[in-house]
């Protein structure tokens, strides 16, 4: 055989067997293709499915409340208003009542001594009679028995008073006493005249309760 001829029949051979091999290689190809078509179709196809509803949460229960008692007007008496208290008696008034007492209907003589240092001492005498006071000198000339104040500093009583006579005359008392009651002295200041006036200092010498006779 020429070998020429034989060249070209081997080489139409083979590409006769690459065309087939190439045929079948595509057949395969293109058969696994249509195979995974209907899967991918069915696939796609498939409906999504929807995302659950929420569920509601369950209600609260609330407790049993029971119901209100139907309103009923009463009548009530009320109770009287408190009282305020008694206000208690002041301690010093007290104090000073009971000095009182004890300085009622008694009669006190005294010497007076010019607080000039000149002059003479002279005697009177003071009586305290129905929370009044007097003089029996200045009764004498015309100055009437008179109210007088008390007041208390610490242990000694103190009492004071002013008298008029119906000359225009004024004395005023000042007299201090221990706190037995037994010893009594002060001031005395009479003034005759407007502008002239003599004072004394007193002390007292003997202490009696006043009877009858006294007055």
């Amino acid at each position: 055989m020429n070998t020429a001829v034989h060249f070209f029949l081997v080489m139409g051979i083979i590409a006769a067997v690459a065309g087939a091999t190439d045929a079948y290689a595509l057949f395969s190809k293109k058969s696994k293709a249509n195979a995974a078509a209907p899967a991918a179709v069915e696939k796609s196809a498939a409906p999504a499915k929807s995302p659950a509803a929420p569920v509601p949460p369950a209600p609260e229960k609330k407790p049993d409340v029971p119901a209100a008692a139907p309103h009923t007007e009463t009548a009530v008496e009320s109770a009287p208003a408190p009282q305020p208290a008694a206000k208690s008696a002041d301690p010093a008034k007290k104090a000073r009542e009971a000095k009182r007492a004890q300085l009622e209907k008694t009669r006190w003589e005294i010497e007076l001594i010019p607080l000039s240092g000149k002059g003479e001492h002279s005697q009177d005498a003071l009586v305290f009679d129905n929370n009044q006071v007097y003089s029996e000198n200045g009764q004498n000339r015309g100055l009437p028995a008179t109210n007088y104040t008390l007041s208390l500093q610490e242990e000694q009583l103190i009492w004071e008073t002013m008298q008029t006579s119906s000359k225009g005359e004024t004395v005023f008392w000042r007299g201090e006493m221990d706190a037995p009651m037994k010893e009594m002295r002060g001031v005395m200041s009479w003034q005759v005249e407007p502008g002239k006036s003599a004072d004394y200092s007193f002390i007292s010498r003997k202490k009696t309760a006043v009877t009858p006779s006294d007055k």
